[in-house]
């Protein structure tokens, strides 16, 4: 009876241990959706079994691992939480909307809000752990020997999750080997690779100059861009729109969708499981999306230029260095170094893996569909690298059958007395090399399509990646050759091209706010003038710093970066400034009422120093549009969903044609300085819409009236996703304190204007309001409309700054003689056409006040 029982508990286990593994293969429209998060997508791996060589025995893994699974960052929080308050707003809480397994309004999971950014989930540590234990079932041999810093090597980056992964990970290999605990685990030693911008081998990403500079370059992500703004994104977007009933209320864009997709992702990664988002996409969007991130990998990580894996030739010398350090010494038996998927693809796009004989590219996606080239399989979080040595003689194939514990350290030096070219006592040509890559085996180049092959024909087929390594070259990295040092926080180096630095030390870069500006020239004469364009970093290591002999000959450095000069003087700069204000502008005072700004006025060596204390001007001009409210969140969403509307109402694709006529480029998101979006009413832009579809082969009439319908009238002030660029209350009301007049100048019209400035609280600290839409006025750049609210508020125009996005605001103030003019780089303009008229250039307004007033700066930091 007892066995008959038994056999039917068993049975019952069987059928439900069936019904769990139908569920799951059947699960394809449930979250967690695998394979299609590309680099997000969490851990999976082959239970293939690993084909190894005959009569070998594995002696020595050499192993890259991404971290695993984790939550997702500060910035892309904060991203997604500005989606959703834009979302969110149309479901107020008594009218939730539902969408199979999305609520909304939704909020992030109480666990993403309380993490740290991008920290290690307990998924990522299960996938760390698990995967250890495999390897250890399966190189048991490799593996069984008890933990010492001699035995194994564990590396990571300076990253939380890279060291918390190697953690997970030793576990996995030592559990019940140590003296700690229930789990009698042996504490690990972790090395750390180097800090994260001097880091070559393990985040040469973040530590190559040359890298960095060509990936900024927009162009850098054409073919991104181009499937970003492509059919089939603006398809996944237009669906989402009518899965979420948000036709007419929100021009949801491609990025959005991007947005929702990670999401998803993360959710289902991070400890809350919360998988809401992903209900959104079907299966073949997800695909979209997928590769919509596997075009920016292939292009800026791996086979898109050769510098995003010649990069990685200091990564593979130090793989195969230990290689040879292990057959010389024996030791030590596994090396383990935990990463990023920046190390990860150029690694094996070095090795040649995964190349398809076809880019990818935006148009392409079809024919792209079984492409070798799928992050979601090659990097996943957790992804590896393994490269397993094995010791092919007769001795090491009767061990490996025999399975004898602990027999690699102890048999070893029995198999030859010759010494091989390594200095060992193990025979080159018995050594054979097997590349895994997630647990499975895959055939490399070097092995001539075949599983594995001798470590001689590796290092052969390889030998250029070592030869021709010269990471400096490579990267423009420029190392300090000689350093002199004013005082304990600011000096010069002279790097190995002669050009020169103003330096701090490394200690002092983030919380100090230190400016490690690269001057430009030869070594410093005892007064020099330095012209340059560009101002880039420079940090110095705490014992380089330390050696550097005392600057003694150099007095001042006159530095011009485009039409600002800045003058540095030894004795002026302080010792312990947190600030480090050792660089201000002195801009030339122009004729007019006055002298100018006070402090201007004298040549500055009546108070023993050359930076001017502030600027004190009795006027500040703004601009609206890019300065004060995000033109992208205002304009750019009312612009995209009419032209939509015309598009549907006419039946004509009509997008590229009216984006050309109002200046504004879709795939780029961004618009022309001088283009109409960024300067023209909206009655202007209407009228060029109306352009455009008479141009289409409409009548004027029927034009005009689909216009009309289409496009209604737009109220800038009261539109859902106005967003200041700063924290404007605090600005104007400083201003007020010290008594400056402020006016606003804009071409939008008076009563979306009023409407904005009264919802950003800002109108009982304005003292004069221009609009594009009031009779009598010229429109910027004329310079008339500066020098009226200049006579009308009774100041100077020599001691007005005038704030603004666009050339039409830099040139009406250089126009007007205006003491100061600023450019901002948060709406139209950018450097390059800014620096032509504008004095100084800043990222954004809330640069003004230090800009003004940098002496209020450093007071306030040092109390």
């Amino acid at each position: 009876m007892a066995t008959a029982s038994a056999e039917v508990l068993l049975r019952v286990i069987l059928a439900l241990l069936l019904m769990l593994c139908l569920d799951y293969g059947s699960a394809l429209n449930s979250p967690p959706k695998k394979y299609l998060f590309s680099d997000k997508t969490p851990y999976h791996f082959s239970s293939r079994p690993i084909e190894r060589p005959p009569r070998c025995e594995p002696i020595h893994i050499n192993m890259v691992i991404r971290h695993g699974s984790r939550y997702p960052g500060g910035s892309r929080i904060k991203k997604a939480k500005k989606l959703l308050e834009k979302i969110n707003r149309f479901f107020p809480n008594n009218s939730t909307f539902h969408y199979k397994g999305l609520s909304l309004p939704w909020s992030f999971p109480p666990d993403i809000i309380n993490s740290a950014s991008k920290e290690m989930s307990e998924l990522g540590t299960e996938e760390m752990y698990s995967m250890a234990r495999r390897f250890l079932s399966k190189f048991r041999g490799i593996l069984k020997h008890g933990y010492s810093n001699t035995n194994y090597s564990f590396i990571a980056t300076d990253k939380l999750r890279s060291s918390q992964s190697a953690i997970a990970f030793a576990q996995g290999l030592f559990e019940g080997k140590g003296h700690l605990g229930s789990m009698k685990f042996r504490p690990v030693a972790v090395k750390f690779s180097g800090s994260y911008n001097d880091d070559i081998v393990l985040r040469i990403f973040e530590a190559c100059p040359r890298w960095q500079k060509i990936t900024a370059r927009k162009r850098s992500q054409s073919e991104y861009r181009k499937f970003m703004n492509g059919p089939e994104m603006r398809k996944v977007s237009r669906k989402i729109v009518k899965r979420l009933r948000l036709s007419g209320k929100y021009s949801l864009r491609p990025e959005d969708a991007v947005e929702m997709f990670l999401m998803c992702a993360f959710g289902v990664q991070t400890d809350s499981a919360d998988s809401s988002w992903c209900s959104v996409f079907e299966d073949e969007e997800f695909k979209v999306l997928e590769y919509l991130n596997d075009l920016k990998l292939y292009w800026d990580r791996s086979y898109g230029r050769k510098i995003n894996y010649n990069m990685a030739c200091p990564l593979y010398a130090e793989i195969t260095d230990s290689i040879e350090r292990f057959l010389k010494n024996g030791k030590p038996h596994g090396i383990f170094r935990f990463a990023h998927t920046g190390t990860v693809i150029p690694l094996f796009t070095m090795l040649g893996l995964y190349n398809d004989s076809v880019p990818p590219r935006a148009d392409n996606f079809n024919e792209q569909a079984n492409r070798t080239f799928r992050i979601s399989d090659v990097v996943p979080m957790s992804a590896n690298v393994a490269f397993v040595l094995y010791n092919c003689n007769r001795d090491g194939a009767k061990r490996d059958a025999k399975e004898k514990n602990d027999c690699i350290g102890q048999c070893q030096q029995s198999v030859s007395t010759d010494r091989n070219e390594f200095g060992g006592t193990f025979q080159e040509s018995h050594i054979k090399i097997q590349l895994l890559v997630n647990e499975a085996v895959v055939a490399m180049p070097a092995c001539e399509g075949k599983m594995y092959c001798s470590l001689e024909k590796f290092l052969s087929f390889y030998s250029h990646i070592k030869d021709n390594c010269d990471i400096n070259t490579v990267c423009n990295i420029h190392r300090i050759s000689a350093l002199g040092v004013w005082n304990e926080r600011l000096g010069f180096g002279i790097d190995n091209e002669g050009q020169v630095f103003l330096v701090a030390q490394a200690s002092q870069r983030s919380a100090d706010g230190f400016d490690y500006n690269k001057l430009y020239g030869p070594p410093a004469a005892p007064e020099q003038t330095i012209r340059t364009s560009a101002v880039k970093k420079a940090f110095i290591d705490k014992d380089l710093w330390n050696q550097g002999p005392r600057i003694t000959g150099i007095q001042r450095i006159t530095l011009i970066v485009g039409t600002a000069i800045f003058l540095i003087d030894s004795g002026m700069i302080p010792q312990d400034d947190r600030n480090a204000p050792w660089a201000r502008p002195q801009l030339p005072r122009r004729g007019g009422c006055s002298a100018g700004f006070s402090s201007l006025a004298g040549d500055g060596q009546s108070s023993g120093s050359f930076f001017p204390d502030s600027m004190d001007p009795s006027l500040v001009i703004f601009d609206k549009d890019g300065t004060l409210i995000d033109l992208n969140n205002v304009w750019i969403p009312w612009m995209e969903s009419h032209v939509q509307e015309l598009e549907e109402a006419t039946g004509l694709d009509l997008a590229d044609k009216m984006y050309e006529e109002v200046g504004y480029c879709p795939k780029k998101r961004i618009y022309s300085d001088g283009g109409l979006l960024a300067h023209a009413t909206v009655a202007e832009i209407r009228q060029a819409f109306v352009t455009v579809l008479i141009k289409s082969g409409l009548d004027r009439a029927k034009a005009q009236k689909l216009v009309s319908n289409c496009c209604k009238d737009f109220d800038s002030g009261g539109h859902d996703t106005l967003e200041p660029l700063g924290d404007l209350p605090a600005i104007f009301e400083t201003l007020r304190a010290k008594g400056v007049k402020t006016a606003v100048c804009t071409t939008d019209s008076r009563e979306g204007t009023l409407s904005a400035l009264d919802r950003l609280g800002l109108m009982s600290m304005i003292d004069k309001i221009v609009c594009g839409d009031d009779t009598d006025i010229k429109p910027k750049p004329n310079p008339e409309t500066a020098l009226g609210i200049c006579e009308e508020l009774n100041v100077c125009p020599t001691q007005t700054v005038i704030v603004g996005d666009t050339i039409a605001d830099t040139s009406m103030g250089r126009s007007a003689g205006l003491g100061l003019t600023i450019g901002v780089l948060s709406g139209a303009g950018n450097q390059k056409f800014l620096e032509k008229e504008a004095d100084i250039v800043l990222n954004n307004v809330d640069e003004l006040l230090n800009t003004l007033y940098p002496s209020d700066s450093s007071s306030s930091s040092s109390s």
